[in-house]
Formats: C-alpha cells, structure tokens, sequence
C-alpha cells in the first residue's frame, strides 16, 4: 500500500507532544463506515451470496468498492 494516500492515523494521540501513529489508517476507518453502510443495505443479498457459494466474489467486490469509496473521501478532504 506505500504511495497510497491513507490519510493518517484515523484517531491520532497527542501525549506530551509525542504524535501517536499506531492502529488503523484514516482510509482504513473511511473503508470500513463505507463497507458498514453496504452490508446494512444489502438486504438479502449476503445471504443469497452465502447460499449459492458466490460470497467470496460479493465479499471481495463490496471491499474493492468500500475502498474506493474511502479514497474518494481522503481526495475530498485535499480540497
């Protein structure tokens, strides 16, 4: 992932002046309230994905798009 934009830590610490750069990435936070929102309008389609064995694929595609959307966030944040 070097190069790509990921926004910095999503929930930075500042203690006695030292900036805390452990846990996830802002991108990483954005992709995930993204992929949040897409499983929680997916009505029935996870499940119907489950049960014909196509999850992977709709896994792997809901991923590739909750990402995506996270890096439009991070370039609407560049101004």
């Amino acid at each position: 992932m070097s190069g790509k934009n990921t926004g910095g830590p999503a929930f930075p610490t500042n203690a006695d002046n030292v900036q805390s750069t452990d846990g996830m990435t802002l991108r990483d936070w954005f992709a995930g309230m993204a992929m949040q929102g897409l499983a929680a309008n997916a009505g029935n389609g996870f499940n119907e994905a489950y049960s014909s064995g196509h999850i992977g694929e709709v896994l792997s595609g809901a991923t590739r798009l909750s990402y995506a959307l996270a890096d439009e966030m991070l370039k609407a944040r560049e101004g």
